[in-house]
């Protein structure tokens, strides 16, 4: 306990003006179930939030067309870069390819753009 207030004054030092307002659990029961439901699982939850776990899935799978593929999407120079490693000759747009090309993978010929919290998601072109 000692640390978490000794941190929570360092941090509270940075900034021009704070406050610490106590809200009673009571008024505070939904917010307390959600950090518990996010932190420990559905066990711990009270009853003030509903949890409803889907035995079978919601929509049934539809069918899909495959569609003629695109000479050119906002993907290619992506691709371009992460598969041949080419870029761009204009400097401007080499440099955007360069930051953006940080957040996608190529796996399999297939881009996928990773996510915050790990899953990797997959690209998808009109």
């Amino acid at each position: 306990m000692a640390s978490y207030l000794a941190q929570a004054k360092t941090l509270m030092a940075t900034f021009a003006t704070c406050k610490v307002k106590h809200i009673k659990r009571s008024e505070n029961k939904q917010d307390d179930a959600l950090s518990k439901l996010a932190a420990v699982g559905f066990e711990h939850v009270t009853k003030d939030v509903h949890v409803e776990v889907l035995a079978t899935p919601s929509i049934m799978n539809k069918e899909i067309l495959v569609c003629s593929e695109a000479e050119n999407t906002w993907m290619t120079p992506i691709i371009n870069y992460l598969a041949r490693g080419t870029l761009p000759e204009k400097k401007a747009e080499a440099r955007k390819i360069l930051h953006k090309a940080l957040n996608y993978t190529i796996q399999g010929d297939i881009p996928y753009r990773r996510s915050y919290l790990g899953p990797l998601l997959r690209c998808v072109d009109p």
